[in-house]
């Protein structure tokens, strides 16, 4: 089974700029979100979407290349986070990888993801397999 774990990071965010590659202590704000991803042992892949080449080169310094710029279209203040999955999904769709599942995680709400996402995946696959 194809489990893809896809973070966002949009580059023109209105309180604070690139606040995804901004300082949170000694290291980017997205690296913690990419570093729980990387840990995960449910993951297949881990994408981060973004349309800024500056937090696609922070992404890429953590070791995650991302295989595409979101569109600007995708990464308006009024983008809905169903439009950068279905983005995510045609993506890789039109490379003939077709996913099962999806964990979504939100650099703005690290902490968060654990409770939300991870626990129900608990239901669906054996302990040893859970971070």
């Amino acid at each position: 089974m194809k489990i893809l774990g896809l973070i966002p990071a949009r580059g023109g965010s209105k309180g604070v700029p690139k606040k995804n590659i901004k300082l949170l202590g000694r290291k980017p704000l997205i690296e913690y979100t990419l570093d729980d991803a990387k840990n995960s042992k449910l993951l297949s892949e881990i994408v981060v979407s973004t349309d800024d080449e500056e937090i696609a080169i922070a992404a890429e310094i953590s070791g995650l290349k991302p295989p595409f710029l979101r569109p600007a279209e995708y990464a308006q203040d009024a983008s809905t986070s169903l439009e950068v999955v279905q983005h995510a999904i045609a993506f890789f769709e039109s490379q003939n990888i077709f996913l099962m599942l999806f964990v979504y995680y939100n650099p703005q709400i690290r902490l968060e993801i654990k409770v939300l996402l991870i626990k129900p995946l608990k239901n669906l696959f054996p302990p040893m397999l859970i971070v």
